[in-house]
């Protein structure tokens, strides 16, 4: 029993070096379960956005003071009527790189991408719009993208729908 005086000073760097690693492990966890959070709440927020923006473009488009030629030539699918505000959103195909966002109260349409911010995150949203091939008069495909940072990667959500003249007018 004399010679065993140095295994107490083992037995607690050993103790030691297992909890640092288990703490290291924990923090690491513990980091990434946020981060994952924060992506998972970020695309839920931005879908959300995404179906907000293609629903006050169908707003628009609904709208009874608004016509389908209006409607067409307010986001510069025609140009019919020189005295329409015109927005240039449209492309003659996907993918678009044209810009504008709606807005509410009244619906309007925006020329440009919009920024939000969300929990700090900038997230910016951008409509465009694409005539259908078959039938570019009557009917439009609208694409929503929503984009944002989480640290050093950039995430993206695309939503699209068709809107056609219902209305016949």
């Amino acid at each position: 029993m004399l010679n065993q005086k140095g295994i107490g000073l083992v037995e607690v760097i050993a103790a030691f070096g297992i909890s640092m690693v288990v703490i290291t492990a924990l923090v690491s966890l513990s980091l990434y379960t946020l981060r994952s959070s924060l992506q998972s709440k970020l695309l839920l927020e931005a879908t959300k956005i995404a179906n907000r923006e293609s629903e006050l473009v169908r707003a628009f488009r609904d709208d009874e003071n608004v016509s389908w030629l209006v409607f067409m030539d307010t986001l510069d699918i025609t140009d019919n009527d020189p005295l329409v505000s015109d927005y240039d959103c449209t492309c003659a195909a996907a993918p678009c790189t044209k810009q504008c966002n709606m807005t509410s109260n009244p619906v309007q349409v925006n020329a440009g991408a919009r920024v939000e911010n969300i929990d700090g995150q900038n997230v910016t949203h951008w409509f465009s719009i694409v005539p259908d091939a078959n039938d570019p008069t009557n009917i439009v495909r609208v694409y929503v993208t929503v984009t944002w940072d989480v640290g050093t990667q950039a995430k993206m959500t695309n939503v699209y729908t068709d809107l056609s003249n219902w209305r016949g007018k």
